[in-house]
């Protein structure tokens, strides 16, 4: 059901709609791709972003996107994953020799990076990136309204999270970028052994979530290419990691508060 539209004061992000409840078929629609996601309990919030300019041939043309927020939390109400998706709004791009001169796939001692190294005159750009990051950094890829949203729902973020960030464009026009938040110790990837890593990743990193990244790399990159834009996100298993409150022995009285200790003297304090 749709709600009210609401707006916010923020240029350039306007809410589309609270699509917050869980979704049973997992399947969500972004542009003209269609993310079909990895177990359930996912919930959505749409914003509408400027869209993109494109340019080539001697001309440019302003592209209509899509862009979503899909959100999964475990029972604690810490997130466990967080994935941004955009897209190109229909087709698969209106112009043929687009180009992405100032594209490149590069990374850094704290980040896994691999795909095209661009060029004045690239007419396509893949690239995957893999990185650890911790607050307060974790959140400063996602829009304020949709960062809102979670805190609305009084949902966290955790300490650090792994961010796998996989795009491609297309000389058409047609893209899609998918931005991956996962919680380390609540998300293991479900993985097919791709080609040979580095002898060494980024600190925090294990060769899982490399794996797992490959996968989503060429789901995305099929996608744009693909006529129906279908984009099945690999698999993950959600491990239930939040504590339970503890438990008294049967037939017993709960132990009485201790008294809380009394403020130290002025001449005591360090």
């Amino acid at each position: 059901m749709k709600r009210t539209m609401r707006k916010f004061g923020l240029a350039g992000w306007i809410l589309l709609g609270n699509l917050a409840q869980a979704l049973a078929g997992q399947e969500v629609t972004v542009g003209r791709v269609d993310l079909q996601l990895p177990g359930e309990g996912w919930q959505v919030y749409s914003v509408e972003d400027k869209g993109i300019t494109l340019s080539g041939s001697g001309y440019t043309y302003q592209q209509t996107t899509d862009f979503k927020v899909i959100a999964h939390h475990g029972t604690d109400k810490v997130l466990d994953a967080v994935i941004l998706v955009r897209a190109n709004e229909s087709g698969k791009g209106r112009f043929s020799g687009v180009s992405y001169p100032d594209a490149k796939c590069t990374g850094s001692p704290r980040v896994f990076a691999e795909g095209d190294q661009g060029g004045p005159a690239a007419r396509s750009f893949r690239c995957l990136k893999i990185w650890r990051q911790s607050i307060p950094n974790v959140s400063s890829g996602i829009p304020r309204p949709a960062l809102e949203w979670l805190a609305k729902n009084g949902w966290d973020f955790p300490p650090t999270m792994d961010m796998v960030s996989a795009t491609q464009y297309a000389h058409s026009g047609a893209f899609a970028s998918v931005l991956v938040y996962l919680r380390p110790i609540a998300t293991k990837p479900v993985v097919t052994q791709t080609r040979d890593l580095p002898s060494a990743l980024p600190g925090g990193l294990v060769e899982d979530i490399a794996h797992w990244g490959r996968e989503l790399q060429e789901a995305v990159s099929d996608s744009v290419y693909s006529i129906r834009g279908k984009l099945p996100m690999p698999k993950f298993e959600f491990v239930d990691v939040a504590m339970d409150p503890p438990k008294l022995p049967a037939n017993t009285e709960p132990a009485a508060r201790p008294a809380q200790p009394a403020s130290p003297a002025p001449s005591e304090r360090g």
